[in-house]
């Protein structure tokens, strides 16, 4: 069974974070979907605005992606989501109905694998988190303190995706708006 921990960071916030990873474990950030199979480190993860995986090396000494054949968009190479690895999915700045906006990201394991080096990974990310940053009325939703001060400059909080312009998610924007006094 899948868990995960949502967040909304800025990319200090993501700079960070990497450094928390990289200063405790042996981690690599590296693309989920390439054109090969061979794993390498990505430079700034932090610049990606795709879904990235994180190998931990301790826990996963080596691997290499699983070739997709059948794909709509031609064949490709994935991470295993049954390997014992993350997904990181960051927060992406955009737009809504000519509000900033920032789209919520997350951290995602699958723990189909019993090894409980995984779950004690994934434990202290959490627990990263927990710590550093605030906690939202979601669960297991946070933003950091960085996030908090730019909500209140009027930017607005949105799920993973980009929802449409409907009147329940005008309803609330438009609370977050009023909440940092920058009703329109």
């Amino acid at each position: 069974m899948g868990r995960q921990i949502l967040f909304h960071m800025l990319p200090a916030d993501c700079t960070a974070f990497f450094q928390f990873l990289t200063t405790h474990d042996h981690v690599i950030a590296t693309a989920r979907d390439a054109d090969a199979s061979r794993v390498e480190a990505l430079d700034k993860p932090c610049e990606s605005k795709k879904p990235i995986c994180l190998w931990n090396r301790s826990i996963l000494p080596s691997m290499m992606r699983l070739y997709i054949a059948n794909a709509d968009d031609g064949p490709y190479y994935r991470v295993d989501d049954s390997l014992p690895v993350l997904e990181f999915s960051p927060s992406i700045f955009t737009e809504w109905e000519g509000v900033p906006a920032l789209l919520q990201g997350r951290i995602w394991g699958a723990f189909e694998s019993q090894d409980d080096r995984h779950r004690a990974w994934f434990e202290s990310i959490r627990r990263w988190i927990r710590k550093t940053y605030i906690k939202t009325d979601a669960p297991e939703s946070y933003i950091s303190l960085a996030v908090q001060e730019w909500r209140n400059t009027g930017g607005v909080l949105l799920p993973m995706f980009i929802p449409p312009a409907t009147d329940a998610w005008k309803k609330f924007v438009q609370a977050q708006l009023v909440s940092s006094g920058k009703s329109q």
